[in-house]
C-alpha cells in the first residue's frame, strides 16, 4: 500500500488514478508506471468480466449519513481511551475481503477490491508500559473556519505520529467527509468545496513550506536540461526536512460509534517523510483557501523508542510500537519470485508483457512496491501480517514510500512490542 498525498493542504477525494501512490513526494519507477497505466486502463471492465476485478485502493467519494450517537463521555483527553481506540477494536470491526461498485462507465458498473483489514483488541497494561510516558494529554481546541477541531492526545516515534482529535461544527460536520468504505481504503477527506484544511507538519515553518509548495506545484518544468535540473533542485528544497516543516501523509479514521452529525471523533495516523529526534516541534496547520492562516504546536512528548532489526546484505528494520520503517541499504534485492510470479498472474497478465520481462522491472522496482507480504513473528510463534498483496490484507492504516526510493514505512493498525519480537520478514527476507 502506497498511499498518495500530493503536498497540498486540502485532501481530495482519491480515484482509480491514485492507484498505489505514495504520500510523500516520490518517483516511481518505469516499469511501474507501465504496469499502473494497465491497471488504470482496465478502469471501465463490465463488473461481470473477470479482469475488472483487478485491485486498486481506493477512497469512497460521497459520505454516507452519520450515525447518531451520544459521545460526551468519549470526548476526552486520558490513555485509556487512547490506547483503546487508536491500538484496538474500539469502534471498529474486521472486515472481509470484498469488491464494491466505484461508478459507472458506459452504463456498467466498475469494481474496487477492499482488502481484509482484522482489529484485535489491546492490551491496556502493554500499552501503558510501551507508549504511557509518551503520550501527551493536552486538550487543545484549534478554530478552522466554522468548526472546532480539538486535539486530545498525540504520541510520536521517529517517523510517525498517532493523533486524536475531534471536529466539531454546530448543525453538522461539513470539513471532513467520510463514511464507512473510506474507513476501510483511504480514509476521510477533506472536501475541495470547503475553504479551510489542515495537516500536521513536523519541522520549522510550517506556513512558509505552505507557500513554497504551492509555489513549485504551479511551476512549469522548464525544457532545457540545465534549467530544469535547478528546478528539480528548487523543488527538492521546498519538501526538504532540513528546510521546513515535514509533511509526508495520512489516514484518518473517523469512530462511528463515537461520532455524531455534530461532532466526528477521529484518529489521524501520520507518516512523515524525515526522522525527527526528542524536540523537534509538530503543528497543526491550518489553512483558508490554501493560505496559511495559522500555526498551532501540538502537545507531544518525547519519542517512542524503536528497534533495530538486520538483514545481511539487504538493510535494516526499525520498528517501534507504532510504525516500521525499512532501509534497503545493502545490495541484495528483496524480490520473492514466486510472489511475483502470483502477481503477475492475478493483476498483470496479457497486460504488460511476459512474466520474465515483468520480474527485471520488480528487480529495480522501488522499495514500497516491492513488499507484497510482511510478516511479523512473535517469540512465542503468534504472528502478525502486517501486509499480503496478494491475500488482500491490510492490516496497516498508512505507509508511503520515503526519500530516494529505498526507504518505506507502514504505520500499524494495532501495538506491537518490539522486544518481544524474534523476526519480521518482507517477502521471503527474514530480519532478525
Amino acid at each position: 500500500m502506497n498511499p498518495s498525498a500530493s503536498n497540498e493542504p486540502r485532501r481530495r477525494p482519491l480515484s482509480a488514478d491514485d492507484f498505489d501512490s505514495p504520500a510523500v513526494e516520490h518517483r516511481f519507477s518505469d516499469s511501474y508506471e507501465q504496469r499502473r497505466a494497465a491497471l488504470i486502463a482496465e478502469f471501465g471492465t463490465a463488473a461481470s468480466s473477470k479482469s475488472a476485478r483487478f485491485k486498486w485502493r481506493v477512497a469512497a467519494l460521497a459520505a454516507a449519513a452519520l450515525i447518531v450517537v451520544p459521545v460526551t463521555a468519549w470526548a476526552v483527553a486520558d490513555n485509556a481511551g487512547f490506547f483503546a481506540g487508536a491500538f484496538g477494536n474500539s469502534g471498529r470491526a474486521s472486515v472481509e475481503s470484498h469488491d464494491e461498485v466505484q461508478g459507472y462507465k458506459d452504463g456498467k458498473p466498475f469494481m474496487a477490491t477492499y482488502p481484509s483489514r482484522e482489529y484485535v483488541d489491546v492490551d491496556l497494561d502493554a500499552a501503558e508500559r510501551l507508549l504511557g510516558a509518551y503520550t501527551a494529554n493536552q486538550e487543545t481546541p484549534v478554530s478552522v473556519g466554522d468548526h472546532t477541531l480539538t486535539i486530545l492526545s498525540a504520541v510520536r516515534d521517529k517517523d510517525a505520529m498517532v493523533v486524536h482529535y475531534t471536529l466539531e461544527r454546530p448543525g453538522g460536520v461539513t470539513a471532513l467527509q467520510w463514511d464507512e468504505t473510506s474507513n476501510q481504503a483511504k480514509g476521510a477527506y477533506q472536501p475541495f468545496d470547503q475553504p479551510y484544511s489542515w495537516r500536521f507538519f513536523r519541522g520549522k515553518d510550517a506556513a512558509r513550506q505552505n507557500e513554497e509548495q504551492a509555489r513549485w506545484k504551479n511551476e512549469p518544468m522548464p525544457e532545457d536540461a540545465e534549467e530544469r535540473a535547478a528546478y528539480e533542485r528548487g523543488k527538492a528544497a521546498a519538501y526538504d526536512d532540513a528546510n521546513f516543516y515535514n509533511y509526508g501523509g495520512d489516514f484518518t479514521y473517523v469512530d462511528p460509534e463515537r461520532s455524531t452529525a455534530d461532532m466526528l471523533d477521529c484518529y489521524a495516523y501520520v507518516g512523515f517523510g524525515g526522522q525527527a529526534e526528542d524536540g523537534t516541534p509538530v503543528s497543526l496547520l491550518v489553512c483558508n483557501e490554501d493560505v496559511a492562516e495559522q500555526v498551532v504546536d501540538v502537545p507531544v512528548k518525547d519519542v517512542v523508542p524503536a528497534r533495530t532489526l538486520r538483514a545481511e546484505g539487504v538493510g535494516e528494520l526499525a520498528v517501534s510500537p507504532l510504525s516500521l520503517r525499512f532501509d534497503h541499504s545493502g545490495d541484495g534485492d528483496i524480490v520473492d519470485e514466486a510472489i511475483a510470479r502470483a502477481k503477475y498472474d492475478r493483476y498483470f497478465a496479457g497486460r504488460i508483457g511476459s512474466f520474465e520481462e515483468y520480474l527485471e522491472g520488480c528487480y529495480a522496482e522501488i522499495a514500497i512496491d516491492a513488499c507484497s507480504k510482511i510478516v511479523v513473528t512473535y517469540e512465542n510463534g503468534e504472528p502478525y501480517t502486517v501486509f499480503d498483496g496478494i491475500a488482500d490484507l491490510d492490516n496497516t492504516t498508512y505507509a508511503c514510500g520515503l526519500g530516494d526510493d529505498r526507504q518505506a514505512l507502514w504505520l500499524f493498525n494495532r501495538l506491537v512490542d518490539p522486544d518481544a519480537i524474534e523476526s519480521i520478514t518482507i517477502n521471503d527476507v527474514v530480519f532478525s
